[in-house]
């Protein structure tokens, strides 16, 4: 998983990008419970792209609340399901596109200490997505090798996302690299739906569901601390 972030500010103004890509599909298996009890099991590959976009107003003390977009694609690939202990036939494979566009209201804080060079920075995000126009999560199954059709079903959702980091700044002008520590967290909730509208079936449902996820990396980057310049540059001799 790669990600990415970009802070700028201008006086009072904040902007901000940040998302999260994973360049290949990843792996993993799944276990489906009803009433305690394993109903299915599977193999899950998945890909995800996540991302957010914000304008926010800088506090004098250096707080920063925002209001931003959501966004977030993903692609899930399931095979050799096993269900109440029964193996299904090996040629079915279900392939699911996972959308969602929402609202963010959150606040970050990021300062920088020119005696120890040292940056740090957190952030926390409430994500809202209420299943109102584009502001929505869809979730499209395709399936192959089944008598099921394909469906799109709409849902709503809401979560928390946030995290922070400490590192370090290199360089003796405003222009400098950093190097950092951070974590971050997510969790994230989507509401049930069930579509009845489908010949042949009784209802085809998206069960509720609780994503939850956490992360340790060292991100590498580099940016213009205009407001350290005098700090750093060196004193002169008299």
């Amino acid at each position: 998983m790669t990600s990415g972030l970009i802070v700028a500010r201008w006086g009072q103004m904040g902007l901000q990008l940040r998302g999260n890509l994973a360049p290949v599909m990843l792996g993993g298996k799944e276990r489906w419970f009803d009433g305690g009890d394993v109903v299915q099991r599977n193999d899950l590959s998945y890909r995800l792209t996540r991302g957010v976009v914000a304008l926010g107003w800088v506090s004098p003390g250096g707080l920063e609340p925002y209001l931003g977009l959501w966004y977030a694609k993903g692609t899930q690939v399931r095979t050799d399901f096993v269900t109440s202990g029964t193996p299904l036939p090996p040629g079915l494979i279900v392939h699911e596109e996972i959308w969602s566009r929402g609202l963010v209201l959150g606040v970050q804080g990021l300062s920088s200490q020119a005696r120890n060079r040292a940056m740090m920075r957190f952030y926390g995000d409430l994500v809202m997505i209420p299943n109102i126009g584009p502001l929505r999560a869809t979730v499209t199954n395709s399936f192959t090798n089944s008598f099921v059709p394909d469906t799109r079903i709409d849902s709503w959702g809401l979560g928390f996302q946030g995290g922070g980091g400490y590192g370090f700044l290199f360089g003796s002008g405003p222009e400098k690299l950093t190097i950092s520590l951070e974590a971050n967290m997510t969790f994230l909730y989507y509401g049930g739906k069930a579509r009845r509208d489908i010949p042949g079936f009784i209802f085809v449902e998206w069960p509720r569901n609780l994503t939850m996820g956490w992360s340790f990396m060292v991100s590498f980057g580099g940016g213009w601390f205009s407001g350290m310049k005098a700090a750093l540059t060196p004193a002169s001799a008299e």
